[in-house]
């Protein structure tokens, strides 16, 4: 499977928070965030619903 690069702004202190969370649970943001893609796509709806 072929990676893209995605790149968005996000406020900082989110972002601070965001990473610590992340972290907290063994993951990388990158990481983090190609599971809410995932679990997004395979749903065909937000995971937060």
């Amino acid at each position: 499977m072929s990676q893209t690069m995605i790149t968005f702004r996000m406020d900082q202190e989110l972002k601070k928070s965001m990473e610590q969370t992340c972290a907290d649970m063994g993951l990388t943001m990158t990481a983090a965030f190609t599971i809410f893609a995932k679990k997004s796509c395979a749903s065909a709806a937000s995971p937060s619903r």
